[in-house]
């Protein structure tokens, strides 16, 4: 027979692995997907956590992928980019990955869409949508 003190114990490791905030640890790889027809794109994205990935320049259809964490030590990891093109130049900064947002809505990677319109996500089941607008 389980002493009081286990049962208080079982229930809050039950507690514990039912909290959506650590359903869910490791990582998810983030894709970033230059859209844009004959344009590049210059990347540069860091997170809250100190990562710094440099500058990236894509060309049309190029990709570029990292791996983002999901609740490391019960933080939630921010991926901010900013953005700009370098024919008709369009910017911005962008938040590209929140771990709190995207650990349930992107699966297992969020793939981000660069158009000349805006910024994409593809969102299981319901294709690729229109997260965010360029400055002028």
């Amino acid at each position: 027979m389980a002493s009081f003190i286990d049962q208080i114990f079982a229930i809050i490791l039950i507690s514990f692995a039912m909290s959506p905030s650590l359903v869910r640890s490791g990582q998810i790889q983030v894709n970033l997907s230059n859209d844009i027809q004959y344009d590049n794109i210059i990347v540069s994205c860091k997170s809250n956590m100190g990562k710094d990935l440099g500058v990236k320049e894509l060309g049309p259809g190029m990709n570029f992928t990292w791996a983002a964490d999901i609740n490391v030590a019960g933080k939630n990891e921010i991926w901010m980019c900013a953005m700009h093109t370098t024919i008709v130049v369009v910017y911005g900064n962008f938040p590209i990955f929140i771990s709190d947002r995207d650990n349930t809505r992107c699966g297992q990677e969020c793939m981000w869409s660069v158009r000349r319109d805006g910024i994409y996500l593809y969102i299981p089941n319901d294709g690729y949508k229109l997260q965010f607008g360029w400055a002028h």
